[in-house]
């Protein structure tokens, strides 16, 4: 059995080691990163140093374990930089043949709960009875087709947890397939089935096959100075954006850019903590409001918490966004705005810069501008845009484990459509 000892749940760039656990009869272990080779050793201890790169990106780690005549024992993969909840849940299709009377099994980790509170289950985007979720009876299916099976697990304090898989089709596999998924823009918002859709994507040349499109509700992660910008103090808890302009009324979060770990320390996403998810029924401002506080004269790390919130907005792929709030103030981060940037880029997630201070347009520089939010009719205008933003992005879901930076649109694809950034 290989496993990795070394567990990278930071956000990971630059020079680092990793060490694994291989069985007894481990010749040799061979590591690669995105598919190339970077690491080989030929006995114990089974440590590697090895380069993510200057910024942060998504990246599959993998080893693989042989025994001593080149053949394969063990395989370990680690996902670097993408979104790891506390919470997971999988599907699997039990032991059977043909299409009917067939069940699926749903499995969960989950530190909220030992039980979900509530379980949704769909089946080729139609919902589907599971008052068992460790025995979902499948309706009649024709197995020469390829079909969608999702769960929702929500848990108590808020918790869920998704799972997906495909399966039948191409000679009747019935083993869940990895999927991967990412968002586009459809300004129209609407996009054909599936199957209509098999030439329009691509990775590494060569065309992905679409499975499902999802829309679900989107997700906001708002990063905030802690300072508060003296704009929206002067507004007195006017409540001149309801929630309820947004469409589906997104999940919102709001995450603060200081973060509690000593220079020098490994940083992980969890060190900016993203407030408990919200609906925000009393308006945006409002809620906004609520979270600023006095920071004891602490310089705000900008960048390194819309890279952190880059992982909550994508954790459920769902629309999503990040919103950076400046105000002027400078940014103390180890990494720049241009990396923090890029990795969002790579994630799929759109970053939106609103200005909220009258130092804020110099703060833009960096970042490349923004909208200005000072005023209420402003504030407005923006919540619109971006309201229209998240309503255009749809979820589409390949077969295949791809690096989304890996993924691009065809020109077979329809007019407008994008890839969401």
């Amino acid at each position: 059995m290989l496993t990795f000892l070394t567990l990278l749940l930071a956000i990971v760039s630059g020079p680092h080691t990793v060490a694994l656990s291989a069985a007894a009869d481990t010749a040799s272990v061979e590591v690669l990163l995105d598919g190339e080779r970077v690491g080989l050793r030929r006995a114990p201890p089974w440590e590697f140093a090895l380069d993510f790169g200057e910024a942060p990106a998504p990246h599959h780690l993998d080893a693989i374990a042989r025994n001593a005549r080149g053949a394969e024992i063990g395989r370990a993969r680690q996902r670097v930089n993408f979104p790891r909840p506390s919470t997971e849940a999988a599907l699997a299709l039990l032991p059977g043949k043909g299409g009917t009377g067939r069940v699926a099994r749903l499995t969960w980790e989950s530190l909220a709960a030992a039980r979900p509170e509530k379980v949704t289950v769909t089946f080729d985007g139609k919902p589907l009875a599971a008052s068992d979720p460790e025995r979902i009876e499948l309706p009649p299916f024709v197995p020469e087709q390829l079909h969608f099976l999702r769960a929702v697990a929500d848990f108590r304090t808020g918790v869920s947890a998704t799972a997906e898989m495909a399966f039948g089709g191409r000679a009747h596999d019935e083993t869940g397939k990895e999927l991967t998924a990412f968002p586009v823009r459809a300004p129209t918002g609407r996009l054909p089935l599936p199957k209509a859709m098999g030439s329009w994507f691509f990775a590494d040349g060569e065309p992905l096959r679409v499975v499902a499109v999802d829309k679900g509700e989107a997700s906001i992660v708002f990063v905030l100075d802690a300072d508060g910008p003296p704009a929206f103090r002067s507004m007195k808890g006017l409540l001149p954006v309801p929630t309820g302009s947004f469409k589906g009324e997104p999940e919102v979060r709001t995450l603060l850019a200081y973060g509690n770990l000593s220079e020098g320390k490994s940083m992980t996403f969890e060190v900016f903590t993203p407030s408990s998810p919200s609906t925000a029924p009393q308006g945006i401002l409002s809620f906004l409001e609520e979270v600023w506080g006095p920071t004891d004269g602490a310089c705000p790390r900008l960048a390194d918490a819309v890279a952190a919130a880059a992982l909550a907005a994508a954790r459920d792929s769902h629309p999503r966004a990040v919103v950076l709030v400046l105000t002027g103030n400078p940014d103390a981060s180890f990494r720049s705005a241009r990396a923090a940037q890029s990795y969002l880029a790579d994630l799929g997630v759109p970053l939106v810069v609103w200005l909220a201070g009258p130092a804020a347009p110099v703060a833009a520089l960096d970042w490349g501008g923004g909208e200005d939010v000072h005023t209420r009719a402003a504030l407005r205008t923006a919540v619109k845009s971006l309201d229209a933003a998240l309503d255009e992005q749809r979820i589409i879901w390949v077969e295949g484990a791809h690096l989304p930076q890996s993924i691009a649109v065809s020109q077979k694809a329809a007019a407008g459509i994008a890839l969401a950034r």
